[in-house]
């Protein structure tokens, strides 16, 4: 995942949320690479994330790095369960390899861990 992505996500999920979205704007303002420019635009109108999950199928690595997002900007939000799903769905690029699948299982172990 692009860091200026992953600033825009920190922020979030530590419930700065107007400075996540204005990280998520920056990005999308300085960022050329169409597809970060597709996730940064969807996590910011979640009305097109039926159109990024839809374009996510298109390659193996953007099926990992689209629901990494969008389910590191639910858990931010507070969406576990959408959360754990779109994790899920990004182990089904099997990109073992990548650091982001490594994340993906890591996050839902501790999703799924009960409350403290």
């Amino acid at each position: 995942m692009q860091v200026g992505l992953l600033q825009a996500e920190i922020l979030q999920s530590l419930g700065r949320k107007e400075e996540a979205r204005a990280k998520l704007d920056n990005f999308l303002n300085n960022t050329e690479d169409a597809w970060y420019r597709s996730i940064a635009e969807c996590l910011l109108d979640q009305e097109k994330e039926g159109i990024l999950v839809k374009r996510a199928g298109e390659s193996p690595e953007y099926l990992l790095t689209g629901h990494i997002a969008l389910a590191f900007w639910a858990e931010g939000s507070g969406d576990k369960g959408k959360a754990i799903d779109h994790y899920r769905e990004a182990l089904g690029s099997y990109m073992d390899d990548m650091i982001e699948y490594v994340f993906a299982v890591e996050r839902i172990k501790r999703l799924r861990q009960p409350s403290q």
